[in-house]
């Protein structure tokens, strides 16, 4: 079992909207990239707080003389708690982009449906003995992790493989300390949204869950041996992750990984 399809009921609890988990607000609090690849100089929360509550204040002030008092208050005061609503903002951004197109209703409406990715790592950033003569194809992947000459952060990434040779590489800022316990053989948890095959169920039987048949996006990585999620953001939430791990079978298909694992 390589790929898991979700139904679209449980979409929605898996990948929150609104309001916020205290790890995406936690996450939204940290500098963000200022572009949407990642590259680039990254805006301090402060300066950005700072800068927006202080020209925020200003305008009310000025908007106060032409849209009167009650629109000047309103937007002053959003001025005043940015510190409190641009994370929440910036969370629901993230998780709208995530989200989009997105058939969490079963109605098909949406484009794209849902799957657990469960494979293994083959490949850690600073993994200094990977064989880069593998059969596996990485060409879809560009080389966008390397330093450039203006010195800006080395992206770190991540290379996972399923047992139907399916590669996943996730690029993501820099090292966290937590990472140095994820090891080349663990299994990797993750939510990829893709395009769903047409099918149509033939007589006499149910209709089999859909196959994937171009992926989109995904999420963060599980990895259950070292208790750790690599990524940027924490799309997932991760109390629905398990509760689908050990409902579905999917926690004792991970064991078995591990155990045939080439960290042990």
């Amino acid at each position: 079992m390589s790929l898991l399809h979700i139904p679209p009921p449980l979409l929605s609890p898996l990948l929150p909207l609104t309001p916020p988990s205290g790890a995406q607000y936690s996450r939204s609090l940290l500098p963000q990239p200022s572009s949407p690849t990642g590259s680039g100089s990254s805006t301090s929360p402060i300066f950005e707080t700072v800068s927006v509550t202080f020209l925020g204040l200003w305008t009310s002030y000025f908007v106060s003389f032409v849209l009167g008092a009650p629109v000047a208050i309103g937007l002053g005061t959003c001025a005043a708690f940015y510190g409190l609503i641009g994370p929440n903002l910036k969370a629901l951004s993230k998780n709208w982009e995530m989200r989009q197109d997105l058939d969490v209703k079963g109605d098909g409406n949406g484009m794209l449906g849902g799957w657990l990715f469960v494979g293994r790592v083959v490949y850690l950033d600073e993994d200094e003995d990977e064989n880069e003569n593998e059969e596996d194809d990485y060409d879809d992947y560009a080389d966008d992790d390397a330093e450039d000459d203006e010195g800006d952060e080395r992206r770190t990434r991540i290379r996972v493989k399923d047992e139907s040779g399916r590669v996943l590489q996730l690029h993501f800022e820099g090292w966290r300390p937590e990472y140095v316990r994820v090891k080349r053989g663990m299994s990797v948890v993750c939510l990829v949204l893709g395009v769903p095959k047409r099918t149509v169920p033939k007589k006499g039987r149910g209709r089999a869950p859909p196959s994937m048949e171009r992926m989109v996006r995904n999420s963060e990585f599980f990895v259950p041996a070292a208790d750790v999620y690599v990524g940027d953001y924490p799309f997932l939430n991760h109390e629905v992750l398990r509760e689908i791990m050990e409902e579905s079978g999917i926690e004792e298909e991970c064991l078995r990984l591990d155990e045939e694992g080439e960290f042990l």
